[in-house]
């Protein structure tokens, strides 16, 4: 009874110790992620994407792991009107690429330099930066915390960070072998301005979920619908100047920001959003009555 009091007690502990398990060294590991919310009480935003390795690839000599991603925008009612918030569709997503290095994970986009996103090796007290910090400008939080979580059988670490006081709800972490408690690559809060919210699905392998929803989909498999992008936006992401191309004369857009404000609106196709600040908005294209007909995300990066 007492080596059996040990065990259980000793269990998490001995768990905690095993080798570290790498982001991305499955590749057969997906991820799904949701963000959504609203912007004017009318109809609701969703967008699901799923991230998958796609294979080596060499960058300015540097050898990366594309990580490949693909995405489901679908309306939802709150307060509109019959039939008019049934714009849905599917599209690739923008790629990046990672490698990791004593177990500290850079990314990059095709077009940009690489940046720190995780670093496993931290400990109480450290600095750690944020997966979002490949999209946006960066974002840091401090350890206050690591224990362990059970993923597949196995123990892995789990980095914790104080959750903004003006925010509330649980504190955000990464987990090794998992990434960030809202994805791969998103940010560690859960809450984005006002009204959106962002949140890891699951995680799966060998097409098994063994972290998360186990009735979540993944959407890899699924044809890309192109048709439904009719608004081409060049280049995504950009500096902050965008070209637009295939907005009907009836048409309008509308540019918001994670908090739900309006910044821009307009049907030219130069699209200056040079003033703003680095980061994903909503671009949504409004046609005569009113109704959204395509919905697309906009990221500054410089």
């Amino acid at each position: 009874m007492r080596g059996l009091f040990l065990y259980l007690f000793l269990s998490p502990i001995l768990g905690f110790a095993q080798a570290h398990v790498r982001l991305f060294d499955e590749p057969t590991r997906m991820w799904t992620s949701s963000y959504g919310g609203t912007v004017d009480a009318y109809c609701s935003d969703t967008w699901e994407t799923t991230f998958w390795l796609a294979g080596d690839t060499l960058i300015s000599d540097t050898m990366y792991q594309k990580v490949a991603s693909r995405t489901y925008y679908y309306q939802g009612y709150i307060n509109a009107p019959m039939n008019a918030c049934t714009t849905s569709f599917y599209f690739d997503d923008v790629s990046r690429f990672v490698r990791e290095v004593d177990h500290m994970v850079y990314a990059r986009l095709s077009n940009s330099s690489e940046r720190l996103i995780y670093d496993f090796n931290a400990e109480i007290g450290d600095t750690i930066p944020f997966p979002w910090n490949l999209d946006n400008s960066y974002t840091y939080g401090v350890v206050d915390e690591i224990d362990s979580v059970e993923v597949n059988g196995t123990y892995r670490k789990r980095f914790r960070i104080p959750e903004d006081p003006q925010l509330g709800g649980d504190d955000p972490f990464i987990v090794e072998g998992i990434g960030g408690c809202n994805g791969p690559f998103q940010g560690l809060h859960g809450q984005i301005g006002l009204s959106h919210f962002v949140a890891l699905i699951c995680v799966a392998e060998q097409d098994e979920v063994i972290y998360g929803d186990p009735n979540c989909s993944f959407i890899t498999s699924i044809a890309v619908q192109r048709a439904r992008h009719e608004l081409l936006i060049t280049p995504n992401p950009s500096n902050g100047h965008f070209r637009l191309s295939g907005l009907a004369p009836s048409q309008r857009y509308m540019v918001l920001d994670a908090a739900g404000r309006a910044l821009v609106t307009g049907s030219s196709p130069e699209l200056d959003m040079r003033p703003y600040p680095d980061g994903l908005y909503l671009l949504r294209v409004v046609g005569t009555e009113g109704n959204v007909v395509d919905a697309q995300r906009l990221l500054i990066q410089r």
